[in-house]
């Protein structure tokens, strides 16, 4: 039953930053730092993406008036007008059992083109509820992967001699090059989204805590993968982690490691460990070999699914990461 005292609203930049990372902190989502991808990344690339469940009721305060109060979140991302990505769908807890987290969701869906296919990373317990909504097509499931930045180097024989010269930061790409990095993504998970993909890995050069680095060919003109990193509320998060091979994740992964130790070394951050926290697809077999051996546990399982046409097609074993369960 349709609650009329209950819609969604547009959020503002500064609403996304406060109240998606409010809600997502709260479920303990490890959400990146003070909440800075929302504004700073996600809606330059998509201005609507986000919205606000909002609840008109009685106004204890003033008798006879009422106030409308934020109970919801969830982000609504477009990549063109065949994909996009639904995340951040929660639902304040003093108001769950009352139907208002399936009339979001509902609602949210509506903001899609019709028959563009639709993707989430749900929680196993939430699956059932997904497919019921639409969400039949399983591509893989995430397995949340954390770990101590310095297993790295104990426990993975990466000749970082080797690999330096091929490996450059982000910021320096442009050109045909810049392209490279999203046709890298869309051939690894299969979203099409150079928009996004752009703003993302701009995101990510934006202060010293935030990093890009990716693998060129030997003559430097092809991008063989890409990885960023951000600092977190209790960790580092890693997304995406896109490598033509084994040995190249784990050169990308030194890398970041190196600078986010440096960093560290120059002006370490409150309350966020020497730690990485990196969502890998179960379906690339070279992945978990790699994060098996550094003996990184699954700490957080999500089912990636799909509505509408499916899934889209991938290369899984070029994606050693993906970028976010929240927005894909």
């Amino acid at each position: 039953m349709v609650n009329p005292a209950f819609a969604l609203e547009q959020a503002t930049p500064e609403e996304a930053r406060k109240h998606f990372f409010e809600y997502s902190n709260s479920e303990q989502w490890n959400p990146s730092r003070n909440g800075y991808e929302f504004d700073l990344a996600v809606i330059k690339a998509d201005p609507s993406a986000f919205w606000l469940g909002k609840l008109e009721e009685d106004d204890q305060d003033e008798p006879g008036k009422k106030k409308k109060s934020i109970v919801y979140t969830v982000a609504t991302a477009h990549y063109g007008d065949k994909q996009g990505w639904l995340g951040l769908h929660i639902l304040d807890k003093a108001h769950r059992g009352r139907g208002l987290g399936l009339q979001g969701f509902t609602e949210a869906l509506k903001k899609f083109s019709p028959g563009a296919a639709v993707g989430l990373d749900g929680v196993m317990a939430q699956v059932k509820n997904y497919e019921k909504s639409g969400f039949v097509h399983h591509a893989w499931t995430n397995e949340r992967r954390h770990g101590r930045i310095e297993d790295i180097f104990a426990k993975l024989d990466v000749n970082e001699a080797k690999h330096a010269s091929r490996i450059v930061d982000t910021v320096k790409i442009s050109g045909d090059r810049l392209k490279q990095l999203w046709q890298v993504e869309t051939e690894a998970c299969g979203l099409d989204r150079p928009e996004f993909a752009e703003q993302w890995v701009r995101f990510h050069n934006g202060d010293e805590h935030r990093f890009g680095v990716a693998y060129l060919s030997e003559d430097h003109q092809t991008v063989l993968g890409y990885a960023c990193v951000r600092p977190a509320v209790s960790s580092y998060r890693v997304g995406p982690l896109y490598a033509e091979s084994e040995e190249i994740a784990a050169a990308l992964l030194a890398s970041i490691g190196r600078k986010v130790l440096a960093a560290h070394e120059k002006k370490p951050l409150d309350g966020v460990q020497l730690a990485i926290d990196i969502d890998v697809p179960d379906k690339n077999k070279a992945a978990m070999a790699l994060f098996d051996r550094l003996g990184w546990p699954n700490t957080f399982p999500c089912a990636r699914l799909w509505s509408g046409a499916g899934a889209p097609k991938a290369n899984v074993d070029h994606c050693f990461a993906v970028c976010s369960l929240e927005f894909g």
